[in-house]
Protein backbone atom coordinates (compact mmCIF):
# COMPACT_ATOMS: atom_id res chain seq x y z
CA UNK A 1 0.00 0.00 0.00
CA UNK A 2 1.34 3.61 -0.18
CA UNK A 3 2.03 5.88 2.60
CA UNK A 4 0.06 7.19 4.97
CA UNK A 5 -1.26 10.07 4.73
CA UNK A 6 -0.99 12.90 7.60
CA UNK A 7 -4.50 13.06 9.57
CA UNK A 8 -6.14 16.09 10.46
CA UNK A 9 -7.27 16.82 14.57
CA UNK A 10 -8.67 19.20 16.05
CA UNK A 11 -6.41 21.16 18.64
CA UNK A 12 -6.18 24.70 20.37
CA UNK A 13 -5.27 27.44 18.51
CA UNK A 14 -1.83 28.45 18.35
CA UNK A 15 1.50 30.35 16.87
CA UNK A 16 2.70 26.98 15.86
CA UNK A 17 3.74 26.58 11.96
CA UNK A 18 1.81 23.35 12.07
CA UNK A 19 -1.53 25.57 12.18
CA UNK A 20 -0.96 27.61 9.39
CA UNK A 21 -2.96 27.54 6.54
CA UNK A 22 -3.32 29.80 2.74
CA UNK A 23 -6.74 29.94 0.68
CA UNK A 24 -5.61 30.59 -3.26
CA UNK A 25 -7.75 29.92 -5.85
CA UNK A 26 -10.43 27.48 -4.30
CA UNK A 27 -7.81 25.27 -2.29
CA UNK A 28 -7.25 25.41 1.17
CA UNK A 29 -3.08 24.37 1.65
CA UNK A 30 -1.62 23.25 4.66
CA UNK A 31 1.78 25.85 4.97
CA UNK A 32 4.41 24.04 6.47
CA UNK A 33 3.57 20.48 4.66
CA UNK A 34 2.72 22.46 1.14
CA UNK A 35 -0.47 20.17 1.31
CA UNK A 36 -3.75 20.54 0.04
CA UNK A 37 -6.97 19.50 2.43
CA UNK A 38 -8.99 16.77 0.14
CA UNK A 39 -12.09 15.26 0.64
CA UNK A 40 -11.13 11.77 -0.30
CA UNK A 41 -13.26 9.56 0.86
CA UNK A 42 -16.04 12.50 1.16
CA UNK A 43 -16.06 11.60 5.02
CA UNK A 44 -12.53 12.21 5.98
CA UNK A 45 -10.84 14.76 4.48
CA UNK A 46 -7.01 14.08 4.45
CA UNK A 47 -3.48 16.34 3.34
CA UNK A 48 -2.74 15.48 0.05
CA UNK A 49 -0.47 16.60 -2.79
CA UNK A 50 -1.87 19.80 -3.99
CA UNK A 51 -3.36 19.40 -7.62
CA UNK A 52 -3.63 22.38 -10.40
CA UNK A 53 -6.09 24.64 -9.01
CA UNK A 54 -9.90 23.39 -10.18
CA UNK A 55 -8.14 20.24 -11.38
CA UNK A 56 -9.20 18.21 -8.45
CA UNK A 57 -13.14 18.88 -7.80
CA UNK A 58 -12.41 17.27 -3.85
CA UNK A 59 -9.51 20.29 -3.31
CA UNK A 60 -11.66 23.19 -4.40
CA UNK A 61 -13.59 24.57 -1.35
CA UNK A 62 -15.73 28.01 -0.89
CA UNK A 63 -15.10 29.86 2.30
CA UNK A 64 -18.50 31.49 3.58
CA UNK A 65 -18.71 34.55 5.00
CA UNK A 66 -20.60 32.80 8.41
CA UNK A 67 -17.36 30.63 8.30
CA UNK A 68 -18.80 27.60 6.93
CA UNK A 69 -16.28 26.16 4.51
CA UNK A 70 -17.78 24.22 1.66
CA UNK A 71 -17.16 21.78 -0.24
CA UNK A 72 -19.74 22.65 -3.10
CA UNK A 73 -21.57 19.51 -4.97
CA UNK A 74 -19.85 18.33 -8.19
CA UNK A 75 -19.42 15.43 -10.84
CA UNK A 76 -16.09 13.39 -12.14
CA UNK A 77 -15.72 10.81 -14.53
CA UNK A 78 -17.84 12.78 -17.00
CA UNK A 79 -21.01 12.76 -14.57
CA UNK A 80 -20.64 8.84 -13.00
CA UNK A 81 -19.23 10.29 -10.29
CA UNK A 82 -21.82 12.94 -8.16
CA UNK A 83 -19.94 15.01 -5.35
CA UNK A 84 -22.47 16.10 -2.59
CA UNK A 85 -22.28 19.64 -1.48
CA UNK A 86 -20.69 18.96 2.26
CA UNK A 87 -19.07 21.01 5.05
CA UNK A 88 -16.51 20.94 7.03
CA UNK A 89 -17.70 19.82 10.88
CA UNK A 90 -15.91 19.36 13.66
CA UNK A 91 -18.48 18.34 15.94
CA UNK A 92 -20.51 16.03 13.73
CA UNK A 93 -23.88 15.40 15.08
CA UNK A 94 -25.28 11.38 15.44
CA UNK A 95 -27.22 10.10 12.71
CA UNK A 96 -30.97 9.82 13.15
CA UNK A 97 -32.66 7.86 11.62
CA UNK A 98 -35.59 8.96 9.35
CA UNK A 99 -39.14 8.09 8.43
CA UNK A 100 -41.84 8.89 5.81
CA UNK A 101 -45.58 10.16 7.07
CA UNK A 102 -48.11 12.36 6.44
CA UNK A 103 -47.36 16.44 6.36
CA UNK A 104 -50.39 17.09 9.08
CA UNK A 105 -49.23 13.78 10.87
CA UNK A 106 -45.73 15.40 11.55
CA UNK A 107 -46.89 18.95 12.02
CA UNK A 108 -49.34 17.85 14.91
CA UNK A 109 -46.25 16.53 16.21
CA UNK A 110 -44.37 19.22 16.49
CA UNK A 111 -41.60 18.69 13.74
CA UNK A 112 -40.65 22.10 11.79
CA UNK A 113 -38.36 22.29 8.27
CA UNK A 114 -36.22 24.89 7.48
CA UNK A 115 -35.22 25.14 3.85
CA UNK A 116 -30.99 25.76 3.94
CA UNK A 117 -29.71 26.90 0.20
CA UNK A 118 -32.81 25.15 -1.34
CA UNK A 119 -31.63 24.21 -4.75
CA UNK A 120 -33.58 23.75 -8.06
CA UNK A 121 -32.65 21.74 -10.59
CA UNK A 122 -31.77 23.59 -14.03
CA UNK A 123 -34.49 20.94 -15.77
CA UNK A 124 -36.99 22.85 -13.26
CA UNK A 125 -36.17 25.80 -13.46
CA UNK A 126 -36.26 26.20 -17.41
CA UNK A 127 -39.50 24.24 -17.18
CA UNK A 128 -41.16 27.07 -15.32
CA UNK A 129 -39.30 29.54 -17.31
CA UNK A 130 -41.15 28.25 -20.31
CA UNK A 131 -44.57 27.79 -18.59
CA UNK A 132 -44.29 31.80 -17.58
CA UNK A 133 -43.14 32.39 -20.77
CA UNK A 134 -46.06 30.78 -22.17
CA UNK A 135 -48.37 32.27 -19.71
CA UNK A 136 -47.41 35.69 -20.75
CA UNK A 137 -47.60 34.95 -24.07
CA UNK A 138 -51.10 33.55 -24.17
CA UNK A 139 -51.96 36.49 -21.76
CA UNK A 140 -50.76 39.21 -24.45
CA UNK A 141 -52.75 37.45 -27.49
Amino acid sequence: GGAAQPTLQEVACSDDASQRWSFVQSQLKHVSTNTCLDAADLHSPILYTCYAPGANTKQAYVLHENGWIELPRGFEDNGRIRIPASCLDTHPEVAVSAVTTECDAASKQGFEWEKLWPEVPIETRLYREALEANHKTAAGL
